[in-house]
């Protein structure tokens, strides 16, 4: 069996990448092939050759200057960064888009062309003629050492922003107007068993649904931010992610959005029961709609995970570490603790229109009625069922005697 890992482009969500790599090695997992397209064909360039040092050292010290020469001094968590990244890519579009000379440093220094042509790992990538915009792969046997820099910054020259890139007599621009996850090149190069990263990053994707070989796909559980913000908190912040996602995926870890150490969400949840269905039963009888019923019964006793990750996200948990069971329900009670609660008594204070209405003052406000016995609490399970059973889960962990 001949194993590939199709990475996709992404720009700086590329980092996720690497967390991934990182993964497959802690899990003894060996491939024969990588393929990838834009920062994908980079990223999959240094698997093939072995360089996970360099990859590593790349990513986490990622900054403007390692795309191009264009100057950038904000950051992108701040409002004025974010008009000065925007305002420096769209003064690229104008001048017909940046040269990738950072981008070219880094090939300089990551790429080994002798040390890649001699490892038995396979490699191909994806670009796009320009201006035909027609796709074309290129496989390792193609790449030679006059042309595999340029063929490396003509799969990552995400046009207008950049420019296209001369490869022999013609241009060729990004591979994602083609083909952003080349899973096809993987089993033309003979693969039978794939590893598919999808950044979910903008890109033209072949349908992935009739794919007939032994394949996994990792993909961000959390939202990853703009592809074109190249600072070192967010590309570190990527890679870790990557790496959580995929023990997931093998099954070396639990959650979805968060991660857990394998088995400790089923340790947790038993120390808990009896103090949870406890409340459960004392607020269950007030349940007069199916809709809530559904909501409040079907969260408690078949996806307690999703009461543990609204909590987590709504109160801005880090999502990079992996948690213990008992870490978890200190961070979750230390999270809720220090935010001011309290302050939170009146249903006008609390309401804030989120997704499934739920939100950190809605629960405080639920959790303050539970906390002080009020019966005039009652009556929101079945306006807010799924902030109600988490004000209960936050009764249960703070009140344990």
């Amino acid at each position: 069996m001949k194993t590939a890992v199709v990475l996709s482009g992404g720009g700086a969500k590329g980092a996720y990448e690497l967390g991934v790599w990182k993964a497959l090695r802690k899990l003894d997992i060996d491939f024969d092939i990588v393929v990838g397209t834009s920062i994908g064909g980079l990223n999959g360039i240094m698997m093939s050759q072995g360089s996970y040092s360099k990859c590593l050292k790349t990513w986490y010290n990622m900054n403007y200057d390692y795309v191009s020469s264009m100057e950038i001094k904000g950051k992108y968590n701040t409002k004025a960064g974010r008009r000065e990244i925007l305002s420096k890519y769209t003064k690229g579009l104008f001048k017909g888009g940046y040269e990738m000379d950072g981008l070219s440093k880094i090939i300089d220094y990551a790429v080994d062309y002798d040390e890649f042509k001699k490892s038995n790992i396979d490699f191909g990538l994806a670009t796009t003629h320009f201006p035909s915009f027609k796709g074309k792969y290129v496989t390792k046997k193609e790449i030679t050492k006059s042309n595999y820099k340029d063929y490396l910054l003509a799969t990552a020259a995400c046009f207008p922003a950049f420019k296209p890139v001369k490869v022999g007599k013609d241009l060729y621009v990004d591979g994602g107007y083609y083909d952003n996850i080349p899973y096809k090149l993987a089993l033309d190069m003979g693969a039978d068993n794939l590893i598919i990263v999808d950044l979910a990053a903008i890109g033209i994707t072949k349908n992935m649904n009739n794919i007939k070989v032994p394949h996994v796909i990792i993909k961000p559980k959390i939202k990853l931010g703009s592809l074109l913000v190249f600072e070192s908190d967010y590309t570190q912040k990527y890679a870790k992610l990557g790496y959580n996602d995929t023990l997931k995926v093998y099954g070396e870890a639990d959650g979805y959005k968060y991660t857990f150490k394998k088995g400790t969400l089923k340790r947790n949840y038993k120390r808990n029961q009896i103090r949870l269905s406890n409340l459960i039963d004392k607020y269950e009888k007030y349940i007069s709609t199916k809709h809530s019923k559904k909501v409040f019964i079907d969260n408690y006793k078949n996806n307690y995970l999703d009461i543990i990750e609204c909590m987590m996200e709504l109160f801005e948990i880090d999502p990079t570490k992996i948690y213990r069971g008992s870490v978890m329900n200190v961070t979750i009670k230390k999270a809720f603790l220090s935010n001011g609660y309290v302050k939170y008594d009146k249903i006008r204070k609390a309401i804030k229109f989120t997704r499934n209405n739920t939100s950190y003052e809605l629960i405080s406000f639920i959790y303050n009625g539970i906390n002080k016995n009020k019966k005039s609490i009652n009556k929101y399970i079945n306006i807010y069922p799924k902030a109600f059973l988490c004000a209960i889960y936050l009764y249960a962990i703070i009140n344990r005697r």
